[in-house]
């Protein structure tokens, strides 16, 4: 056998087939038995309810329904957390189920947002009718007004501006002409003086 190469011979022809590992059903998305949901190179994610993993780590729905994603948190042996991702299979009633659970969930949100947007704007017609002179039924519901700033804020703003001014008074203005001395026109003319 040869110890050195032969001449013109390429060192990185070499290469590996591409092996098209990650999700491949995302929550949400219906599967059917037998599916890959997730193909993966290791226990990345964690197996949940309705799936099975193959020889190669593979994550395959075991049946028809609907994949979904959950965090789990795993306790180490030192006590210390982490949270891993569950891949679940659910079947079509549950997952309509689900579903409604958490349209409900942003329903009761966005209720609840609404009504503190309608609260702020009672508020604000409350405290337009106050000024006009007129008095608001809900004027017993109003909050109080926001507190004024204490004088001790006040007492140091005035410190700080009028030490501004004792400070700007003491420096000249640029504007004037400041006296100077004519300087020697060389270190030699300089020497001779």
């Amino acid at each position: 056998m040869a110890h050195k190469k032969a001449a013109w011979s390429a060192k990185n022809l070499r290469t590996s087939k591409p092996k098209y590992r990650g999700v491949k059903l995302f929550g949400g998305q219906t599967a059917r038995a037998g599916n890959i949901v997730i193909r993966q190179k290791g226990d990345l994610y964690q197996l949940g309810k309705n799936v099975y993993k193959g020889s190669d780590f593979t994550i395959h729905a075991a049946i028809d329904g609907v994949v979904m994603f959950r965090k789990k948190n795993i306790k180490r042996f030192d006590g210390s957390t982490y949270l891993k991702t569950v891949v679940d299979v659910m079947p079509m009633t549950d997952a309509s189920d689900v579903a409604s659970k958490s349209a409900s969930k942003t329903a009761r949100a966005s209720t609840k947002a609404t009504k503190q947007s309608v609260d702020a704007s009672t508020i604000v017609t409350d405290e337009a009718a106050d000024e006009e002179g007129q008095t608001s039924t809900s004027a017993a519901t109003k909050k109080p007004a926001a507190k004024k700033a204490s004088p001790k804020a006040t007492s140091t703003t005035t410190k700080t501006t009028s030490a501004s001014a004792k400070s700007s008074a003491a420096k000249p203005a640029k504007s004037e002409a400041k006296p100077t001395a004519k300087k020697p026109a060389s270190k030699s003319a300089a020497k001779k003086a």
